[in-house]
């Protein structure tokens, strides 16, 4: 999408969605470079669903720019303004729409009309947390249409997060990261990347050589910001060390910055991830594939995180995967109200089954 804008030939219409807006915040950094800043002021819109009406959007995206090729127009917290309009309709109405598969469907109506026929020189970035359903006549106005491109951004899993770094480091800093290095960066920074891509800019502004950035160069720059993570915890699990592992845990539910049952389900989602790859590789392996062409079917490109993706695959046997996904599963329906348990008890719990 990067090149697309760049190109000078963008779509009239970008909808982007998701829970991780750093993405989305670089984008709107892109979009706003189709504008000289000299004529920002009278072609450049930045608003928001909770302080303007759908028609107060469409009518701005309609109007041509002025001294400039085309004007932009960006509304971000897109569904707040439907939020506030269904406070005004009746529960009757309300029931009927969502058996329609849409709320309050009439109102998207102006916004379809336009994404038949857009102002061929305005581009209109829509940014909201969640995609429409695709069920629903806004939804299905989107797909496949020419004139929209769609792009989803979902907080990367923290199992990801050394290898997007190694990735992101290579492709926007152009520069080697030692594989340890971002591991360590990883461990210390969390999957916040507003967070991570500052202290990358320290690193590569810092490390101005040819040299890969190395884990000494991470550990006199790098704000430890966390005191513990995720993979501190897989370790000790994966040495079935029980006490450890508790203590872990414990010390990552007291560090969250967001709520026991938030901070769990993100504990549970990154062990779903780490024993989906060891069922992969257990069961390719059985296989009789080499090696690299496991890697290539897992995903995996750094051969460093295969090795040592390999090396626990190593211990847990795979009859007790179907296990240990069960109390997984267990867990998640757990927190989701299944159960009166706390989630710390739910936590405990599960890396308890897990160990077997």
């Amino acid at each position: 999408m990067k090149k697309e804008i760049a190109s000078g030939s963008p779509k009239p219409v970008y909808f982007l969605c998701g829970e991780e807006t750093f993405f989305i915040d670089a984008l709107q950094n892109e979009f706003l470079k189709l504008i000289p800043p000299d004529m920002r002021d009278f072609n450049y819109d930045l608003m928001y669903g909770n302080e303007h009406t759908l028609q107060q959007v469409i009518g701005i995206a309609r109007s041509y720019p002025m001294m400039s090729e085309r004007r932009l127009v960006i509304i971000r917290e897109f569904s707040a303004m439907f939020d506030k309009r269904l406070q005004t309709v009746s529960d009757d109405e309300k029931k009927k729409n969502e058996q329609e598969g849409e709320s309050y469907s009439a109102t998207f109506e102006p916004l379809i009309q336009f994404l038949e026929k857009p102002n061929p020189t305005a581009v209109l970035v829509i940014i909201d947390k969640k995609a429409p359903s695709g069920n629903t006549k806004f939804g299905k106005a989107l797909k496949g249409n020419v004139n929209v491109s769609f792009a989803q951004f979902d907080p990367i899993p923290d199992f990801k997060l050394p290898e997007w770094i190694l990735d992101w480091t290579n492709k926007v800093y152009n520069k080697q990261i030692d594989p340890k290095a971002a591991l360590l960066l990883a461990q210390n920074t969390g999957s916040d990347l507003v967070l991570v891509s500052k202290e990358l800019d320290k690193l590569c502004t810092f490390k101005n050589t040819s040299e890969a950035i190395n884990e000494d160069d991470v550990k006199k720059l790098v704000g430890f910001s966390r005191e513990i993570s995720a993979f501190e915890l897989k370790d000790a699990l994966f040495s079935k060390n029980i006490p450890k592992t508790f203590q872990i845990a414990e010390q990552l539910l007291h560090n969250s910055k967001t709520t026991d049952v938030g901070e769990v389900m993100r504990i549970v989602s990154f062990f779903y991830s780490v024993f989906s790859n060891i069922w992969q590789i257990q069961r390719l392996t059985a296989k009789g594939l080499p090696s690299n062409q496991i890697q290539k079917e897992v995903g995996v490109n750094s051969e460093f995180y295969f090795r040592n993706l390999v090396k626990d695959s190593k211990v847990f046997p795979s009859e007790h995967l179907p296990l240990i996904f069960e109390s997984l599963l267990d867990a998640d329906k757990a927190l989701k109200g299944m159960t009166r348990m706390e989630p710390k008890d739910i936590l405990f719990l599960t890396l308890r089954r897990i160990i077997g």
